[in-house]
């Protein structure tokens, strides 16, 4: 046999194999991306909370915690979204600040995260629904309690579309997400596998997460869902971040009809930490902007 019919059989035996693993794997890497677990609590971080499940509309059960405010008169709620592959505790720190500041935080694993049920990320599909199941739980549990909605990452994602789609909620917090879920997942696999995933291959694998976690990926439009979006908002990114360009959280920041809105951009804050590189002017600007939104009336 010839050099070049080795070559070719190869190169046959190759592509039948890369199709393979794109067409199996790849709706695994989309939407199965894996659960982190954190072996603290509230309690840790000397907070009272509630240990909550929320079942959603698809009958799969959320685990969350649902923390106190340190003052008599709470003064709202915020609905705490985190990353993929992420889980509720990366929200305690945040939560016993809030408290301190009177104001609720409802924290919880999203489906196919933490210790939540659910085999597949929808990257909003479902889940702005299941935040919706949430905005119910404490309606009934405390009605006429603002709420607001806090995401970062595939949070900041889910927060938009739950925005746009319930207007119960009074505001949201924006951190570090993206525009449009083609690109975002174009982006990743290039700087995963350097920049060997070509367009029509990143399609493909999104194309065929859809049909595997039954949702529609070309639905998962944030920039046009923020154009629907007039509560206030707040939307702050990392000018290194080289996971979701900074240039995605400004397109959204633009395309949002809020007429309360502020865009912080954080001069050497990353994907991860924008909170410790942007310090107190970062954090300061987000408590000015949810101090507008939950007016101080009545402290303890």
């Amino acid at each position: 046999m010839s050099i070049w019919k080795v070559l070719l059989i190869l190169a046959i035996l190759g592509f039948v194999v890369g199709f393979l693993a794109l067409h199996f794997l790849g709706p695994v890497f989309i939407t199965q991306p894996g659960r982190a677990y954190a072996d603290i609590g509230p309690k840790d971080f000397q907070l009272q909370a509630k240990d909550l499940t929320i079942l959603t509309n698809d009958e799969i059960a959320l685990d969350a915690y649902w923390v106190e405010s340190e003052w008599e008169q709470s003064r709202g709620v915020i609905i705490m979204i985190h990353g993929i592959g992420g889980c509720k505790e990366a929200y305690l720190g945040l939560a016993r600040e809030l408290a301190g500041q009177g104001i609720e935080s409802f924290l919880f694993d999203g489906r196919a995260h933490g210790q939540s049920e659910g085999k597949y990320c929808t990257y909003g599909a479902k889940e702005k629904e299941d935040v919706q199941q949430i905005i119910n739980h404490i309606q009934q549990e405390k009605p006429g309690l603002p709420i607001g909605v806090w995401g970062n990452s595939l949070g900041g994602c889910i927060a938009i579309q739950a925005l746009a789609s319930d207007e119960r909620l009074a505001f949201g917090v924006i951190e570090s997400t993206f525009s449009d879920l083609s690109q975002i997942v174009y982006d990743y696999g290039n700087r995963i596998l350097g920049g060997w995933a070509p367009r029509p291959l990143t399609n493909y694998a999104l194309w065929r997460a859809g049909r595997v976690a039954d949702f529609a990926p070309k639905a998962i439009q944030p920039l046009q869902a923020a154009a629907e979006i007039e509560q206030p908002v707040f939307v702050g990114h990392g000018a290194q971040d080289d996971r979701i360009s900074a240039t995605y959280g400004k397109a959204l920041f633009d395309q949002f009809i809020s007429k309360d809105k502020v865009w912080e951009l954080v001069p050497g804050g990353d994907h991860f930490n924008i909170w410790v590189t942007g310090g107190e002017v970062y954090q300061q600007a987000i408590i000015d902007f949810i101090d507008r939104q939950l007016p101080v009336t009545t402290q303890q």
